[in-house]
């Protein structure tokens, strides 16, 4: 996969994060909607890399996370509870996928997930009513994304 589709994953992982927890809708039709957009990245991630690259499987899972870690900042109330809920969703996401990964002698990469972990600083320290807080947390969340990608030559 090269680093050009990679970018067009987060791209498309942020696209319909302003409409995931928007307006009045049931639990289970909001349910429905996130696995229709689950349902999608697997669509993009098949099109866009092959069944070669390694990290194929996982990459679905890391566009949902990052899709609901920025959905977070566009709700009303409760914004800090949702932003380390959606941060550890995505740091469970990696942790396992590297781990289920690791025993095909992929190597565990521990960078990105180190990385995950200290972002729960920024998520408690800055005031995400504020513009300026809810820019560095997104700055955060897409060096997070960089730091995830690892290029394998095919």
């Amino acid at each position: 996969m090269s680093s050009f589709s990679y970018m067009l994953a987060a791209l498309f992982a942020m696209l319909p994060a302003p409409f995931l927890f928007q307006g009045k809708m049931s639990v289970p039709l909001r349910g429905a909607f996130i696995a229709i957009v689950l349902l999608g990245f697997e669509l993009f991630t098949l099109l866009a890399s092959s069944e070669s690259y390694p990290f194929y499987e996982l990459l679905p899972f890391q566009m949902l996370a990052l899709c609901l870690c920025v959905s977070t900042l566009f709700l009303k109330e409760r914004k800090t509870f949702f932003a380390a809920l959606a941060n550890a969703s995505w740091l469970w996401a990696d942790f396992f996928g590297m781990l289920s990964l690791s025993y095909r002698n992929i190597p565990f990469r521990l960078f990105p997930i180190l990385f995950l972990s200290v972002g729960f600083l920024p998520i408690f320290i800055l005031n995400l009513n504020k513009r300026e807080g809810r820019f560095v947390l997104v700055a955060f969340w897409a060096a997070a994304w960089i730091m995830s990608f690892a290029y394998v030559p095919e």
